[in-house]
């Protein structure tokens, strides 16, 4: 998978593995789009880059969670970091 020109290469890495939770749930472009727009809209905003990727995956996770719950998974996928 290539990223986004506008979303770094350890983005795509949180991708993967976000693709990987929520793979019974939710479409891998869907994920992958989520995880993007999180990022672009944290990068825009942020005045010191460094938190911005792990800020942009919890985002997303809680994101993916709540449609992951709308399309009838009854919990949200989840594992311990």
């Amino acid at each position: 998978m290539t990223a986004e020109p506008d979303v770094p290469v350890v983005t795509a890495a949180v991708a993967e593995r976000l693709v990987e939770r929520y793979r019974d749930a939710l479409a891998p472009e869907l994920i992958r789009e989520v995880l993007a727009d999180a990022h672009r809209n944290l990068r825009s905003q942020a005045r010191i880059s460094a938190y911005v990727s792990v800020l942009a995956e919890r985002d997303a996770e809680h994101r993916l969670d709540e449609l992951a719950r709308r399309n009838g998974s009854e919990t949200a996928p989840r594992t311990t970091s």
